[in-house]
């Protein structure tokens, strides 16, 4: 599945390429190198999510126009990706006290969006492009809200991994994040 999703990431590639649009054509490429680094492949799940919210973005939402269909995608994409990042933050932190790598990955997820943003300022400020763009929303609404849900995208990963563990948060577990010790991550 990982494969098929590689190869549309590329097919979008190609795609914006053959309509001019480099920077786009190199934004998926360099997308599609992230997926392959080992620190991301080190878990079976990890690309699957990545690759999939990627094709949401740049083959159905900019590619074949999905998001000026549905304008509600990418708050989605802004929710689910949020909480994606929170849960690899997790992982990263698992050795540490369960309440800091909580408060962390969600601060690390938040962080992210936030530089996406400012990102996506600076796009559109040099190369004339429109990425700050949603229907009905100004420029500093579509990014006021996407750091709203993002947050919110940010917490609901954190409760769901954690929850994910059916134990709380004195009690080891060995799958998941689960705890090594009482109020450590594992």
């Amino acid at each position: 599945m990982t494969a098929l999703l590689r190869g549309v990431i590329l097919a979008t590639a190609i795609a914006q390429l053959a309509r001019g649009d480099a920077f786009y054509a190199a934004f998926c490429a360099a997308a599609l190198g992230v997926t392959l680094l080992p620190a991301i492949r080190t878990h079976a799940w990890l690309p699957l999510a990545l690759l999939s919210l990627m094709v949401v973005d740049m083959t159905l939402g900019n590619t074949l126009g999905l998001y000026a269909r549905l304008p509600w995608l990418d708050k989605a994409l802004h929710v689910a990706t949020s909480a994606l990042l929170t849960t690899v933050a997790l992982h990263a932190l698992r050795r540490s006290p369960a309440w800091l790598a909580v408060v962390a990955s969600i601060l690390v997820a938040v962080g992210i969006g936030a530089v996406w943003e400012i990102a996506e300022y600076g796009i559109d400020q040099v190369l004339a492009r429109q990425t700050q763009r949603s229907p009905g929303l100004s420029a500093l609404d579509d990014t006021m809200l996407e750091l709203a849900v993002g947050l919110a995208g940010a917490v609901a990963g954190a409760l769901l991994a954690l929850a994910h563990t059916r134990r709380d948060l004195r009690r080891p577990h060995p799958v998941g994040i689960g705890y090594a010790r009482p109020g450590v991550v594992s």
